[in-house]
């Protein structure tokens, strides 16, 4: 797990600091009460193993109507 921190908002963008850097993510990812200086612990999980992963991005493939462009 690990934390970041909301330095501010700047329109639909928060930005915020992770390890000393600084990034741009939509407000729409974080909590609706959150505010500046709110510390927020977060966590990623990833597939178990790579035959997870490719059967994930066969789903996403079959789901596609062809009318996005997906740059992987």
């Amino acid at each position: 797990m690990s934390n970041i921190i909301i330095d501010r908002f700047e329109g639909e963008l928060a930005i915020v600091e992770y390890n000393g850097d600084f990034f741009e993510i939509p407000q729409a990812l974080l909590p609706k009460d959150s505010s500046e200086g709110d510390l927020l612990h977060i966590s990623v999980s990833k597939p178990n193993n790579f035959s997870e992963a490719e059967a994930q991005l066969e789903r996403l493939r079959e789901r596609d109507t062809g009318e996005d462009i997906i740059d992987l």
